[in-house]
């Protein structure tokens, strides 16, 4: 049955579409035993996984003494049984987080993710699988309301992403899949039953110090009994929000330009916008606006706080110290900052070892006449482009305003109409500047970032070309 649901699940979401080489996070409990065990069937009996080149990665965060050992040594014997490549990790995990003043829970994840990235991306490994499962995403759901993280946060996690908790720029391209978000984990303990999956066992989750074991342990057992299909319900409403969360960014994204002028490093949204959106509407956008800059809840609840009182001259930073907002009579200017340095950001590019053949992008002076129109080259407008650059690949539910048209398309659709095989969109490089796709390489530009000409017939423009 799980087995079945699984393939469904894969199919449905087109998981490994485009996707060959793939690595499979084992600690050696429940999840990722049962994961590694269903990716094995789907290696072996479906047509669409035979071709699939799957290992296995473990991490040994040695919080647990013996444990910690026994858990490698379990990981280590399954990957020989399945006989697949194996990676494997230590980590003092103490020392890490005493030098970053952080959490162990929050080291552990950071040093978890640095390794999956830096393995995937030296081994060229397409994506890594994760196995969360629906009653992870339960206790992601209720950790974000008790956080204040908004929509974004309440809609869970993704089925694909990228970047997980990875602390490194090189690591924010990394593809992340997680295959069983439609299995609860009771189901997944049947199937480990039934199949003679052996499994470790953390002792950890029963420490409900931990935020996340404490509504594990003390909240759902109390929810089970009131509502006792209240996880399968909340997994469907999750699913519901990642669409309205969609919705939302078009929204967002179709008034932006309207409400967000932009120059070189700095943003202001005016206040005026208010009139022609009303109260309502204006707060949820300034508030969608400050969580993509990185503020949190607290910090965005000053803001707004600060924007009805209308006191200029306050200044607000980010979290990561990126961002600096300063309240103006007329609005909010955002000045965008590297290092934690107010100053203009000089690098022109983040690139993942494995890149496009491009030649190095050149800032250039252009006059009107003539802009060579080869799809190769991409002439972008330097005042809107936030360094540094990025290239990525496409995922599901990517978009972007292909130049000349008047809305977004998504980019699986704009695909279709450059009769692009299913197979080749992977291998279709995407030029970002933030969350924004700027270039899909060799094809079109975004128009929003499209060159402008003033009276003086000269223009700023970054340059970037694909190599013959």
């Amino acid at each position: 049955m799980l087995y079945r649901q699984f393939c469904d699940y894969v199919e449905s979401e087109r998981l490994f579409e485009g996707r060959k080489k793939l690595l499979i996070a084992l600690s050696g409990g429940p999840d990722s035993m049962v994961l590694s065990h269903l990716m094995f069937r789907y290696n072996v009996h479906s047509e669409r996984g035979k071709d699939l080149e799957l290992a296995l990665i473990h991490c040994n965060f040695k919080l647990r003494g013996e444990d910690s050992d026994r858990d490698a040594e379990c990981a280590r014997d399954w990957a020989s049984a399945l006989g697949w490549p194996f990676f494997e990790e230590s980590f003092d995990t103490e020392a890490y987080a005493a030098q970053k003043k952080i959490s162990i829970e929050m080291a552990a994840r950071e040093l978890r993710y640095d390794y999956f990235a830096r393995v995937a991306r030296e081994e060229k490994f397409d994506a890594c699988l994760l196995a969360h499962h629906a009653d992870d995403n339960t206790e992601t759901f209720f950790i974000n309301l008790a956080r204040g993280t908004g929509l974004r946060g309440l809609r869970g996690m993704l089925p694909v992403s990228r970047g997980g908790g990875a602390t490194t720029p090189e690591a924010l391209n990394t593809v992340y899949i997680r295959p069983l978000l439609f299995a609860e984990h009771d189901a997944i303990l049947r199937y480990a039953r039934d199949y003679h999956v052996e499994y470790r066992i953390d002792k950890t989750n029963a420490d409900s110090t931990f935020l996340r074991n404490a509504f594990r342990n003390t909240l759902f057992p109390l929810l089970d009994k009131i509502a006792p299909r209240f996880r399968a319900h909340l997994t469907r409403d999750m699913e519901m929000l990642r669409g309205i969360d969609a919705a939302l960014e078009d929204w967002y994204d179709a008034i932006s330009e309207d409400c967000v002028k932009q120059d070189r490093n700095e943003e202001f949204v005016s206040v005026e916008v208010e009139d022609d959106l009303g109260t309502s509407r204006f707060r949820l956008f300034f508030e969608i606006f400050l969580m993509r800059r990185n503020f949190n809840a607290e910090q965005i609840g000053q803001i707004l706080r600060n924007y009805r009182r209308g006191t200029s001259g306050r200044e607000f930073v980010n979290r990561d110290a990126s961002v600096l907002l300063i309240r103006e009579p007329a609005g909010w200017r955002c000045v965008h900052a590297v290092k934690g340095e107010y100053e203009p950001i000089l690098s022109p590019f983040v690139l993942p070892e494995k890149t496009p053949a491009c030649k190095e992008g050149k800032r250039e002076m252009l006059i009107i006449d003539p802009i060579d129109p080869s799809p190769r080259k991409a002439f972008l407008n330097m005042d809107r482009l936030q360094f540094p650059l990025t290239w990525r690949h496409w995922i599901p539910g990517d978009k972007f305003k292909p130049l000349g048209t008047k809305g977004f398309k998504k980019l699986s659709d704009f695909f279709k109409e450059q009769k692009i095989s299913e197979s080749d969109r992977q291998k279709v490089w995407l030029l970002c500047s933030g969350n924004d796709i700027v270039w899909v390489a060799g094809y079109r530009i975004d128009d929003r970032y499209k060159l402008v000409f003033p009276a003086s017939g000269v223009t700023d423009a970054w340059v970037v070309e694909l190599e013959d």
